[in-house]
């Protein structure tokens, strides 16, 4: 039993439990792991029964105390594929350059443990729906630039990440964009009741569409370093709602470098609806309403903004 242990480590294994006929491990409460190393392997687990491994504690340095979690470190791409195939909750990923394409076929957390690459394109539908992503670069390869990557959906532009599922995160993640081969960062196109996309001390760097999404989102603390000679863009675009569940914006805090009247935040539609949505934009710098972000193709009904937010 281990309990109200505080824990240091910079080597392979902070607990390691030997014992040739298993052993019954109880985490307690009050364990501080907080202090170990990223990159290290903290683990509770008996060494000839690795089979026991998903059933224990296991935490490393990239992600901390998880309980009850099918989990797996993964090293290569090929690692990283099987463990999709296998629909580990958890998977860390070692540094390196993690190149092909993926698809979650449950909600994953995806935590990268240092310099971890994503090249190529993660595809979420409805099985992978409550994603999340921790410490990753997303980079552009060839899988990177396919279009209508889901049957039933009309996506004109294709992303490094691309998302017909709802409540998806990024946090601390790293994102490019190409206006050249038309990739974007993220196109999301999906929203149910209480859930949205959540973007937080997030950088977005290149020529094109950071975030083009369908549904309202949670953008905070982000940067996005977005130039083009090619007219109009914006930073994060969106079309609107639809219906009321996706009812909130927030988008606080988040800086841009942009230049060549590249807006940072685009609300415009010619079908979709804007309505019973709360809008907070709140402590933005170089970011810019479209003189047409009210457009009279769009309906307007029933929203809210915060203080500071009226002349978004």
């Amino acid at each position: 039993t281990v309990k109200n242990a505080t824990f240091i480590s910079k080597d392979k294994a902070a607990v390691l439990v030997t014992s040739t006929a298993g052993a019954d491990i109880v985490w307690g409460e009050g364990n501080d792991i907080s202090g170990v190393a990223a990159d290290t392997e903290f683990a509770v687990w008996v060494d000839e029964d690795r089979a026991a491994y998903d059933d224990l504690v296991t935490v490393t340095g990239c992600y901390k105390k998880i309980e009850g979690t099918n989990a797996t470190i993964v090293t290569n791409a090929e690692q990283l594929t099987q463990a999709l195939v296998d629909k580990k909750n958890v998977i860390c990923l070692q540094s390196g350059v993690y190149e092909g394409t993926f698809k979650p076929t449950v909600a994953t957390k995806f935590v990268g443990a240092s310099e971890v690459v994503i090249k190529g394109r993660v595809n979420i539908d409805g099985y992978g729906d409550g994603s999340s992503f921790e410490n990753i670069k997303f980079e552009i390869n060839d899988a990177s630039k396919v279009k209508n990557s889901f049957t039933g959906t009309n996506y004109k532009y294709p992303a490094i990440v691309v998302i017909y599922a709802s409540g998806v995160k990024f946090e601390n993640c790293e994102f490019a964009c190409d206006i050249n081969t038309g990739v974007c960062g993220i196109n999301y196109a999906a929203h149910a009741t209480g859930k949205k996309l959540v973007v937080n001390n997030c950088s977005f760097k290149g020529d094109f569409y950071a975030i083009r999404t369908r549904t309202l989102f949670e953008i905070t603390n982000s940067k996005f370093d977005i130039h083009t000679d090619a007219g109009t863009l914006a930073a994060v675009w969106t079309w609107g709602n639809g219906n009321p569940w996706a009812n909130e914006v927030t988008f606080t805090g988040n800086t841009n470098i942009n230049a060549n009247e590249v807006y940072g935040v685009q609300m415009t539609s010619t079908t979709f609806t804007y309505n019973n949505i709360a809008f907070n934009v709140q402590g933005n710098t170089g970011f810019y309403a479209l003189a047409d972000a009210t457009s009279s193709t769009c309906t307007y009904k029933d929203n809210t903004f915060a203080a500071g937010s009226e002349t978004f």
